[in-house]
């Protein structure tokens, strides 16, 4: 019995460190934003991230509205021609090319985001070119 009530009060002491720490996380965080005067700061953060979410969707829209557009343009001007067959096989060309689109994507927004990360960098390729050298 005494062994079991020692590993209870270890159990209960682990506990009550936990709840203590994440206590005063959340405090300590309420104070940085609140008394600290760093709620600007996490705004203006959450904004950026929005937009740069926002710039990398921007991309997928647009060549999927290209796609859609050109092809109805496409298949209008060549029925309106009297050559559907021809329309039909270039309709089928379009689907079948859609398909690249996704690595086309991922490539563009991996530029928007090496170009966002760069933009961040500067300050050190700057310090680099006074240096002459990068202290890793």
């Amino acid at each position: 019995m005494g062994r079991w009530a020692t590993d209870l009060g270890t159990a209960r002491a682990n506990v009550d460190q936990g709840t203590l720490r994440l206590i005063n996380e959340a405090i300590m965080s309420f104070r940085e934003l609140a008394a600290l005067g760093r709620r600007d700061l996490q705004a203006k953060s959450a904004r950026v991230e929005a937009n740069f979410q926002f710039l990398s969707l921007v991309p997928k829209y647009v060549l999927e509205l290209g796609i859609v557009i050109g092809a109805a343009g496409l298949t209008y001007f060549l029925v309106s021609t009297r050559d559907p067959v021809t329309a039909f096989s270039i309709l089928a060309f379009l689907a079948t090319t859609s398909r690249i689109i996704p690595s086309l994507l991922r490539l563009q927004v991996a530029g928007l985001g090496i170009r966002s990360v760069l933009a961040a960098a500067q300050p050190t390729f700057r310090l680099q070119g006074e240096t002459g050298t990068v202290v890793l």
